[in-house]
Order: structure tokens, then C-alpha cells, then sequence
């Protein structure tokens, strides 16, 4: 069997990572290659860039880690979308559905990666049964990037407000519910958390919110948000509070692909929110949407998924 080869942003999150090596092995599997990820981990240091390969386990029988990437075809992939991968392959499969690429999609998301053994030990019994809120702070609130992907600061509290009401409603019609809060801004996990709590006490309701824990004991690298996102992945379904953020797509991919995403319908620019490019692959508030010139909408801006074969030259 061929290979192909793709480098993974040194410069990406976790969610950005991964959601390439899922629509990578996608088209591989599609054109028979083996695919060969030349670059996942980064030895750049920081708190968000650089991830401990000892915390995730890639399926060896799909990925293969191989420098030696000469008569290999190169796959670029911009941002990952399924319509993207689904408008390179229909050229080659006149057949092909965007519902099938789309189910496949969800299929082999889940035999992507999986978390090692330092992460698996420290998740929770019990998640399968709980509501994943994930809150996003940092870069995913300002008002400086691109609309169609970024929280504006005038955004956060109506999305905030949104989601909260419909955890209420959750405490207030389910017996006993669960719920995961995760977020890489403590103080901003710790005041949502007390929110909800407080909510549920005042009306005398009985939750549970998981208390992770973090305990590093061989001080591994992005160890926290890594083990939120498989926490996050074994949710029943994930709340998200921001617009858009590559984490629980990922997350959802790997789980029950459903989410709640709570950037409300009179918003200006919501038909145009990167969130619908996933629609294909994702239930969005229980909704598959397979509609492929929506998707194309969405998703104009963004390059196209094309496959070259390699010359000796590196192809970073």
C-alpha cells in the first residue's frame, strides 16, 4: 500500500490536531494509503503548543510515525472540513453522498486516537451518563480575529445566558443530573460552577458536578487540558460556551458527536459561524444538516483539499 504524509500545525490546539488526523485518515482511507503523520507533537515549549505524546495513544494499526516520507503522496488539508474532503473525493467516487462521507467521517473519528493510560486511569466512572459544559476563555473570546470563528466580547454573556438556562431547565425537569465543567480559565470555571450549584441549592435540587483529578504525578505537559478533552469525549452531550471552538468538535467526534451550541439565531453573522461546517458529522442541538451548498457556504473562504505526489524536497 502507498502512503501519504501530513504535518500537523506545530502552532495548533488540541483540537485542531486531532480534527486533522481524523479527516487525514479519511481520505487516506479513501485513496487506499496508509497514512504516515510526520509531525503531531512539537517540541516547542508552552502552554498550549506543545503536547506529551505519552498522554494519547495513536492506533498503530492506522498511523504510522515514518521520516522517511519519500514516494509518498502529500495531503494538504486547510482547516479539515468534511465538505472540503467530500468535494475532493466526489471528483474521484461520482457516487458518493455527502451523508456517506459524512457518516464515515463519524466512523473512523472514533479509531483515531485514544488516551494512554496516565489520562484513561485518572477519567471518572459514569461520564457516559453526564452533561459536558465547556467553557473556552483566552483566544476564543475577542473581538480582533474572525467573526465566523471567535466569541466577540459582546457575544459571551447572551451564549453564557443561553446555556444557562438550559442547564436549569436540565436541573429542573431531570432527577439527579450530572455535569462536567471544564475550561482552561479556572476563575471563569469556578464562577459558572458556582452559578449552577447555587441554582440547584436555592431550588432545592440534588447534582453532581465531577471534580477532576489533576494530579501530574510526572509532570507531563498540557496534562490538564488533555485529560478534559477525553473527560469531555465520554459526555452524553456537550454544552459549549462559545461560538465556535475546535475542542469540542473533536471531543463530540470521539464521543456521542452530539453538542449544543448556543450562538442564537438573531445573531448578525450566526448563518455564516464555522460551527455549521460540522453539522455533516455532528448533531448541532439534536440537527444533522447535509445540505452541501450550505456547507459550501460556510466553508467559501476556506481552501480546498488537494493530494500531490512528493518530491524528496521536505515538505514543510
Amino acid at each position: 500500500m502507498n502512503t501519504a504524509i501530513i504535518n500537523i500545525p506545530p502552532h495548533g490546539r488540541l483540537g485542531d490536531k486531532l480534527i486533522s488526523v481524523i479527516s487525514f485518515l479519511v481520505v487516506c482511507k479513501y485513496l487506499n494509503l496508509k497514512p504516515n503523520i510526520l509531525t503531531f507533537f512539537t517540541n516547542i515549549e508552552g502552554d498550549w503548543d506543545f503536547y506529551d505524546p505519552r498522554l494519547l495513544d495513536f492506533n498503530e494499526n492506522e498511523f504510522i510515525f515514518d521520516k522517511n516520507y519519500r514516494n509518498s503522496k502529500y495531503i494538504f488539508l486547510h482547516l479539515f472540513y468534511p465538505i472540503k474532503i467530500y468535494d475532493y473525493l466526489v471528483r474521484i467516487y461520482p457516487n458518493l453522498t455527502f451523508e456517506e462521507l459524512s457518516n464515515n467521517y463519524m466512523i473512523l473519528a472514533k479509531q483515531v486516537v485514544k488516551p494512554s493510560f496516565l489520562i484513561l486511569n485518572k477519567i471518572p466512572s459514569g461520564l457516559e451518563n453526564t452533561y459536558g459544559i465547556h467553557l473556552r476563555k483566552s483566544d476564543r473570546v475577542n473581538d480582533n480575529d474572525d467573526k465566523r470563528l471567535s466569541t466577540l466580547n459582546s457575544e459571551l454573556p447572551i451564549i453564557i445566558d443561553n446555556l444557562l438556562l438550559d442547564v436549569k431547565n436540565i436541573i429542573n425537569t431531570e432527577p439527579n443530573p450530572k455535569f462536567l465543567i471544564i475550561s482552561e480559565d479556572n476563575d471563569w470555571k469556578t464562577h459558572i460552577t458556582d452559578l449552577v450549584q447555587n441554582y440547584a441549592n436555592e431550588n432545592n435540587k440534588k447534582i453532581y458536578i465531577y471534580k477532576i483529578d489533576y494530579t501530574n504525578e510526572y509532570n507531563l505537559n498540557n496534562y490538564e487540558a488533555v485529560l478534559d478533552f477525553f473527560c469531555l469525549s465520554k459526555c452524553k452531550e456537550i454544552l459549549m460556551g462559545v461560538k465556535s471552538t475546535m475542542f469540542s468538535y473533536a471531543a463530540a467526534m470521539l464521543g456521542n458527536n452530539k453538542l449544543r451550541n448556543y450562538f442564537t439565531y438573531d445573531t448578525e453573522n450566526y448563518k455564516d459561524c464555522i460551527v455549521h461546517a460540522y453539522s455533516s458529522v455532528i448533531k448541532i442541538n439534536n440537527k444533522n444538516n447535509y445540505d452541501i451548498n450550505y456547507h459550501r457556504h460556510v466553508t467559501n473562504w476556506i481552501d480546498n483539499v488537494h493530494v500531490s505526489e512528493l518530491n524528496d524536497k521536505n515538505p514543510r
